[in-house]
């Protein structure tokens, strides 16, 4: 599994919470942290953020993917359309909280999220 990360850095202990929680492996950790600028659109600082990725046309089809989300809510959107259009699907995300330190809380799959949202409305 990669984890692609655009949020604080993860540490052994986080790391090791993911794992546990996932029941995979982490291959690597891709770290994007970037600052935004508020003068320009944010879709094309997105795209190029995602773009900027080391991930493989291979990887973004093959590879399990984890993603940690920026706080910032309009970027997290964009960047999971971003990667929702290199990958074919979304992603499953971590949520990290605060208890002293950031911990892992849990993974969230996005993908079951919305399929099963999908079949609410019948479709």
């Amino acid at each position: 599994m990669i984890v692609i990360n655009f949020s604080h850095i993860i540490k052994e202990e986080q790391l090791a919470s993911i794992e546990a929680l996932t029941g995979r492996q982490v291959e690597r950790i891709i770290h994007s942290e970037k600052h935004y600028d508020e003068s320009q659109g944010f879709a094309g600082q997105a795209s190029a953020q995602v773009a900027g990725l080391d991930i493989s046309p291979e990887e973004w089809q093959s590879k399990v993917l984890l993603i940690s989300l920026p706080s910032y809510s309009h970027v997290a959107g964009l960047i999971l359309a971003e990667i929702h259009g290199c990958c074919g699907y979304f992603p499953s995300i971590v949520r990290r909280r605060i208890e002293n330190i950031f911990e892992v809380a849990e993974v969230l799959n996005l993908q079951l999220t919305r399929d099963a949202a999908r079949q609410k409305r019948g479709g």
